[in-house]
């Protein structure tokens, strides 16, 4: 590994180099050894949004809650980079829906709807997301939404029972917010 803990599989990882991260795996390689900021070769697949990269470290056992020490998981960066396939197989082996990070408590829902991934927030939607959590800053799904004029994410939010007068923690209201 070099001085920041990366090993060779994350470095295979981080330049999409599938043969060799199958050649590592073969040889014993750890697919949940992370570096210093607990980066694990599955994160840096959902960040470059490797589809094929995904399916190789989940097929050898990664972790998909690995969470960076941030809290940053590799279904809230997929959310953010927005392949669908990366999502649904994260989702398939277990990432939780919810997690959220540790200083912002922001979480996968936020992140899609803040890129307007439609498709992803549908799907983090029907696998339970909470779209009710609101960010330390008293962010909410709603707001988010409201921030960026997305409608079809707002309307989603709503059919999930949210309620348009819900406020952030912060007791910000997203009507007036979308409307400033």
């Amino acid at each position: 590994g070099r001085a920041d803990g990366a090993t060779a599989l994350l470095w295979a990882s981080h330049w999409d180099d599938t043969e060799m991260a199958t050649l590592l795996i073969g040889a014993g390689a750890n697919p949940n050894t992370a570096d210093d900021h607990g980066v694990t070769p599955l994160g840096r697949a959902a960040e470059n949004a490797s589809v094929r990269m995904v399916e190789i470290l989940l097929y050898a056992q990664a972790d998909p809650n690995a969470a960076q020490t941030s809290g940053l998981s590799p279904l809230m960066i997929a959310a953010q980079t927005g392949n669908v396939d990366v999502i649904q197989q994260l989702l398939a082996s277990g990432a939780n829906v919810n997690a959220r990070t540790i200083e912002t408590r922001s979480s996968a829902l936020m992140w899609a709807i803040s890129e307007s991934h439609h498709k992803i927030v549908r799907l983090l939607l029907d696998a339970g997301a909470n779209p009710h959590h609101s960010t330390k800053s008293g962010f909410t799904p709603l707001l988010f939404a409201a921030k960026n004029g997305d409608i079809v994410s707002a309307e989603m939010l709503l059919d999930e029972g949210v309620d348009v007068n819900e406020t952030g923690t912060d007791g910000t209201h997203s009507l007036p917010y979308a409307i400033v």
